[in-house]
């Protein structure tokens, strides 16, 4: 059993002392050598936490050490874009010869600064900072020290540290003017209500550039938070969606995304719609699913694996200090058109 800690541990040598273990070991632990059992590691950084240990990252680059670790983290695993992107990230780190700790923040801000400092004080060499929604401020402060790259960040504006982003503006540009070209002039966001910056915003200026009053060609609905159950988020939301008098509903669904926009097809056509004779409907991901049910869904496509090579360059840079102008830029994805949308009728 480890012995009660000291009034303050300052070296991987006290921290060595209090686990009864040797400083080469702990050392490696913290280093992520390979040779280490995940038990030891586990042990190792658990008590860093407990003791409030950070080592001093100044003196081991003066050596030319580094952890070969990154931290990132995200909102949770119930998202399958989420773990396609988690995925593409692993296949980049493991290139560039980096491990990784994964820890979901749950989407709460306390617990998001809690796992970036529990970052630092492990001794990552860098953080990827998936759907941040703290500010710039916030951001600024904790990520100063340790390169750093945000994956789509909540906020626009998200200070000092570069992020890379799916030009979601573009796509629903993409997906509107489809639907518009189509005839429909009105347009259900389901799923998306107006606190989306991702989502709402591009698509009121949008709908005003093609000469519409956003107040009457936007229906928000409610936003849908059981995560890890969107199919049956969707079938919840269209049945709410069916509630409105017939002749006042629009007959373009632009669904969060492809998992929302199944679970909607689905019901409509029990219900005896017709997708996209009666309303045409629109995801987002391009999730496996989209691909396989009949009508196949009209979706963007955010392509994971060009937005984490790029992710993986910028933070390669950093983590070598080479000097990059780029502190904020979007990937290009792509627009696919399939059979679930059609003319207005």
């Amino acid at each position: 059993m480890a012995e009660k800690p000291p009034q303050k541990i300052e070296s991987t040598a006290d921290l060595a002392r209090y686990l009864n273990m040797s400083q080469w070991s702990v050392s490696r632990a913290i280093n992520g050598h390979k040779g280490v059992s995940e038990e030891t590691r586990k042990r190792v950084l658990d008590a860093m936490v407990e003791c409030d240990f950070q080592p001093n990252m100044h003196a081991r680059s003066l050596r030319g050490q580094t952890s070969k670790l990154i931290g990132v983290c995200f909102w949770n695993f119930s998202m399958p874009i989420v773990n396609a992107k988690l995925t593409e990230l692993q296949r980049v780190l493991r290139g560039y010869g980096f491990r990784y700790l994964f820890e979901t923040t749950m989407g709460e801000e306390e617990r998001e600064i809690s796992v970036i400092r529990d970052f630092q004080r492990f001794g990552v060499d860098g953080i990827v900072n998936i759907n941040s929604i703290l500010k710039a401020p916030d951001l600024d402060e904790l990520l100063s020290t340790v390169p750093s790259v945000l994956v789509e960040p909540v906020h626009r504006e998200t200070g000092k540290t570069p992020k890379v982003s799916v030009d979601r503006s573009r796509a629903m540009r993409e997906i509107i003017h489809h639907l518009y070209e189509l005839g429909h002039r009105r347009f259900a966001m389901i799923g998306i209500n107006r606190y989306n910056l991702w989502r709402w915003d591009p698509a009121v200026e949008t709908v005003r550039q093609l000469g519409l009053d956003p107040e009457q060609a936007l229906l928000p609905t409610r936003e849908y938070k059981e995560k890890g159950n969107y199919m049956s988020g969707g079938r919840a939301l269209i049945e709410e969606f069916l509630e409105i008098p017939e002749g006042q509903r629009p007959k373009a669904l632009i669904c969060l995304d492809d998992l929302i926009a199944t679970g909607a097809i689905q019901t409509l056509i029990r219900k005896g719609y017709r997708v996209p004779e009666d309303f045409s409907v629109t995801g987002f991901n391009n999730e496996e699913i989209s691909q396989e049910l009949f009508p196949r869904i009209t979706t963007i496509d955010q392509h994971p694996h060009r937005l984490m090579d790029r992710v993986g360059e910028i933070l390669l840079n950093s983590i070598q200090r080479k000097k990059t102008k780029t502190v904020s830029e979007t990937v290009p994805m792509s627009f696919l058109v399939r059979e679930s949308t059609g003319s207005c009728r």
